[in-house]
């Protein structure tokens, strides 16, 4: 039986999360910033756990994350060690360079979680 779409509707302080394997998007934007962000992405994360045992060839997730606080930044880390294993995923992370404080910093967090998962982030700039 194919996995069903995981589908949440933007809020204000929810990102929009798209995740179809039928149509091959997987895709979170918007703000995140949930008062309980362990139990916001618990779904998430077991959809994305059991997502990585029959995966679509070449996965591309897409963040296009404007905000998130420091309780979805430690909830991301469970999420991309699901994402890490799924066979040849890739992660692309739009970035605000106005929000950097020097002049082509990359989100640190992002790159951060880009490394303690071993996934390559293709960083992108919104502009």
């Amino acid at each position: 039986m194919p996995l069903e779409p995981l589908i949440r509707d933007k809020k204000d302080d929810t990102p929009l999360i798209v995740l179809d394997p039928q149509q091959g998007i997987f895709e979170f934007s918007g703000r995140s910033l949930p008062e309980d962000a362990t139990s916001f992405y618990d779904s998430v994360v077991a959809w994305l756990a059991q997502y990585a045992q029959e995966p679509k060839p070449n996965s591309e997730f897409i963040f296009r994350l404007e905000y998130y606080n420091t309780a979805t930044s430690r909830t991301l880390i469970r999420l991309f060690d699901e994402i890490a294993k799924v066979p040849d995923a890739t992660v692309v992370w739009y970035y605000d360079p106005a929000d950097a404080e020097e002049e082509g910093e990359i989100d640190e967090v992002a790159q951060d979680l880009s490394a303690l998962s071993g996934i390559p982030f293709d960083f992108r700039s919104i502009e």
